[in-house]
C-alpha cells in the first residue's frame, strides 16, 4: 500500500447526517483503493500482506443510519397520506402531490441499496480474482493456443445433449506443470436444458404446457497432449469409425470405446492401459448432487442432480483431450464470510478460500498425463 495515495479519513467534525455522509464517501474512495491491490500482486501471500498493512480503521463498509430512517419518513408520510385520502380529507390533486413528496425518501434509500448492492458485487470480484491469483488461471480466459469456442467445437459430439438449450456459464483457463512442461487447460461448467410438450386434462379441456429438465456437469480440456482421436464414454456408444472392444470384460459394460483408427486405438487400449483408463475415469466420487422442483405458471421445471456420466476424449486436430468429470472445479470452500468492513478482515477471510475439487482433478489425471505427454 502506498500510504500517500490511499484517502484520507474525512473530519470526524459535524452532524451525524454530515459524518455519515463524509464516511460513505471515503468508503467509495477506499474500495477504489483495494481494487487496485488486485489487478496485478506478485503472489496470493503477497496480496494479504499487503492488505493487512492498511491502518484499522479503513473502514469498507458504508453506514447506513440516514436510509433507516429516510425510509421511516417515508412509510410514516406515506401511511399518513393514505389514510387522509381513505377518509375524504384531500383534494385529489394534493393527494397527488403529497404522494410525490412521500415518496422521495424512498428513493434516497434506493440510491444506498444500489451502493450496497455495488459492494457485495466488488467484494465477490475480489473472491474470484484471489482463487485466479492462488490457483494460476482467469475466469473467462482461453488457453494461449486455442480458444474456449474452439475447443468446444472441436469436441462438438460431446455438447449436443439439450433439445432446448446449450450454454457454459462459468469457464477458466490456466496452466499447470507436469515434470518440467506447461499444459494448458481450461476448466468449465456445462448446463443443458430439455424440452418437451406435455399435454393434460383441466375441466374436461386438453391444455398443453411445456416441461424443462436442467441438467449440469463439468470438464477439462487439457491441450498439448499426444493422443489419437479416441472416445471412452459411459453413455454414447459411438464419436468415432472405428468401435474397439478391449479385453476386459468389465470394462467392455461400463464404457464404449471408439477411434478413428483401428491401429493407434490397439497399441492405446493395451491392457495395463485399460486399467489405468478405468482407474481416472473413476477417481473422483460422483456428486450426489440435490433434486428440487418448481413450477412457473403452467410450464413445468425439473432441476435434475449432476450427472455421473463420465467421457474421456481426444482429439488429434490441437491436439486437445477433454475429460467429462463429476465434481464441480469452481466449488469454493472457506469459513462463514465475516463482515468484511477493513482490509485486515477481507485478507483474513481470502486465506481461508479453497478449491479443494481442482487439487483433486489434477491429481486425478496425473496417471493419464504419463501415456499422453508429448516427449
Amino acid at each position: 500500500m502506498d500510504s500517500n495515495e490511499a484517502p484520507k479519513p474525512s473530519s470526524g467534525k459535524g452532524n451525524f447526517i454530515s459524518r455519515e455522509l463524509a464516511h460513505n464517501k471515503d468508503v467509495t474512495a477506499r474500495l477504489k483503493t483495494i481494487t487496485e491491490e488486485f489487478k496485478s500482486p506478485e503472489s496470493a501471500e503477497g496480496l494479504l500482506e499487503s492488505l493487512r498493512s492498511y491502518p484499522e480503521d479503513y473502514h469498507l463498509a458504508y453506514q447506513n443510519t440516514i436510509a433507516w430512517i429516510a425510509s421511516a419518513i417515508g412509510a410514516l408520510a406515506l401511511a399518513t397520506v393514505i389514510l387522509l385520502i381513505v377518509n375524504g380529507n384531500l383534494e385529489g390533486w394534493v393527494a397527488a402531490g403529497l404522494c410525490v413528496v412521500a415518496v422521495i425518501p424512498f428513493i434516497f434509500v434506493l440510491t444506498y441499496l444500489n451502493k450496497n448492492r455495488k459492494r457485495h458485487a466488488l467484494l465477490e470480484s475480489f473472491f474470484n480474482r484471489y482463487e485466479e491469483i492462488k490457483y494460476g488461471f482467469t475466469y473467462g480466459g482461453d488457453q494461449e493456443n486455442i480458444s474456449f469456442n474452439d475447443n468446444t467445437a472441436l469436441f462438438s459430439n460431446a455438447f449436443r445433449r439439450g433439445n432446448y438449450k446449450n450454454y457454459f456459464p462459468v469457464y477458466a483457463s490456466g496452466a499447470t506443470d507436469y515434470e518440467g512442461k506447461s499444459l494448458n487447460y481450461t476448466l468449465f461448467t456445462y448446463k443443458f436444458v430439455n424440452r418437451a410438450r406435455r399435454t393434460k386434462t383441466v375441466k374436461r379441456k386438453k391444455v398443453q404446457y411445456f416441461e424443462y429438465d436442467y441438467y449440469k456437469q463439468w470438464g477439462v480440456f487439457v491441450s498439448d497432449v499426444n493422443v489419437p482421436a479416441f472416445s471412452i464414454s459411459s453413455f454414447t456408444k459411438k464419436h468415432y469409425p472405428e468401435v474397439w472392444t478391449t479385453s476386459d470384460d468389465r470394462f467392455n459394460q461400463k464404457y464404449y470405446v471408439s477411434a478413428s483408427s483401428e491401429i493407434e486405438i490397439a497399441k492405446l487400449m493395451q491392457p495395463a492401459n485399460v486399467l489405468m483408463f478405468e482407474k481416472v475415469l473413476e477417481s473422483l466420487p460422483r456428486s450426489a448432487g440435490s433434486f428440487s422442483r418448481s413450477s412457473k405458471g403452467d410450464d413445468i421445471h425439473n432441476f435434475h442432480p449432476p450427472l455421473s456420466s463420465t467421457e474421456l476424449v481426444g482429439s488429434r486436430e490441437t491436439p486437445s483431450l477433454y475429460w467429462n468429470i463429476n465434481l464441480n472445479p469452481f466449488e469454493r470452500t472457506s469459513t462463514d464470510q465475516p463482515k468484511l468492513d477493513t482490509p485486515a478482515a477481507l485478507a483474513g477471510y481470502l486465506e481461508t478460500i479453497f478449491l479443494e475439487n481442482f487439487d483433486q482433478i489434477f491429481d486425478s489425471i496425473q496417471p493419464l498425463f504419463k501415456k499422453v505427454i508429448k516427449k
